[in-house]
């Protein structure tokens, strides 16, 4: 895939700008957008993504980086939530430190999936992550149409935490987001 161009901003744990994403990844919207499905028919099997969203909490001390996927695999359509790059920065040693047994990430990332023109269907992915990076999936038994797939993602992170008693500025929170995953046709 081609991720040139790509953009993000974010403040407050909010992203609050994305630039457009070239070759299978399209445009992510902002909330309230609306998109029109595109004609139907089979959808090409592939992993077809939005570009990756950079969030940090309120304080700038946490950040991680997410994206979600509308993917085949082995015999089914399947909504994926991966992640990357969590991490606390540590003022002690100046560093950024990655999750870990010890400092785990707490993530979640819940929405919907237009599976078609008229029919949606729920998601929710959550994790506890001790290495750099992960993901979730959900199976999407109904199967998947192609064109233009609606998605939209709310995603909340705590930690790593490294010690600290008060969480609330060490939150990611990005607010419900809309974007836009255009599937092929075969």
């Amino acid at each position: 895939m081609n991720f040139a161009g790509i953009r993000s901003f974010s403040r407050k744990g909010q992203m609050i700008g994305m630039g457009l994403a070239l070759g299978s990844t399209l445009l992510v919207q902002s909330a309230g957008a609306s998109t029109a499905a595109a004609a139907e028919g089979t959808a090409k099997k592939g992993d077809y993504c939005s570009s990756w969203a950079e969030y940090q909490s309120p304080s700038g001390l946490v950040r991680g980086k997410v994206r979600t996927c509308l993917g085949w695999r082995t015999d089914a359509w399947h909504i994926m939530t991966h992640t990357k790059e969590q991490a606390a920065y540590l003022m002690l040693s100046n560093v950024w430190g990655e999750p870990s047994e010890r400092f785990p990430a707490n993530w979640t990332a819940v929405g919907t999936v237009q599976i078609n023109s008229k029919e949606s269907i729920s998601y929710s992915h959550k994790k506890k992550q001790v290495t750099h990076g992960g993901g979730d999936t959900t199976t999407i038994k109904q199967g998947i149409r192609c064109g233009n797939r609606t998605v939209t993602r709310t995603y909340t992170q705590v930690g790593p935490l490294y010690g600290a008693d008060d969480v609330s500025s060490l939150r990611i929170n990005s607010g419900k987001e809309t974007l836009n995953i255009k599937v092929p046709c075969v």
